[in-house]
């Protein structure tokens, strides 16, 4: 075997084109990856952050890779879901993270921290290290 030839080298950004494994420009893994470190202090800086109280006028910005979401928040509905979300997304704890579950036609779920460690095994396993109780209406 020679091993002094060099391989090639391939722009991942650009998605692999491998009909039939890999569909061309769908997002390889997180460009941004974080150290355990790193994904602390993250956490914390979500838990220091203290939120002005969610309004119903209110409006989700979501800007992702795939185009730009607009969502209503129901503070009237949800007010402790609300306001979890609005800390989260306002002290940067999703920033970069990945949707890591999508069924067509019902829900996403993304949000996870873990998405940014470089180990898909555990994206939707994590979370800032609280929860928030059930708020039914």
């Amino acid at each position: 075997v020679d091993t002094t030839k060099k391989l090639p080298v391939f722009d991942l950004s650009k998605g692999f084109n491998i009909p039939g494994i890999i569909p061309k420009n769908i997002p390889m893994a997180n460009q941004f990856v974080l150290f355990p470190h790193e994904i602390e202090e993250i956490k914390q800086k979500a838990r220091d952050y203290d939120p002005q109280p969610v309004t119903k006028d209110d409006l989700v910005i979501m800007e992702t890779n795939r185009g730009t979401m607009k969502l209503k928040l129901f503070p009237d509905v949800a007010p402790k879901h609300c306001r979890n979300f609005k800390k989260l997304a306002n002290s940067g704890f999703y920033d970069k993270t990945a949707f890591h579950r999508i069924i067509p036609g019902f829900m996403i779920q993304g949000g996870d921290i873990n998405s940014r460690d470089n180990d898909p095994k555990n994206d939707g396993l994590g979370g800032p290290g609280w929860t928030v109780d059930a708020e039914f209406n």
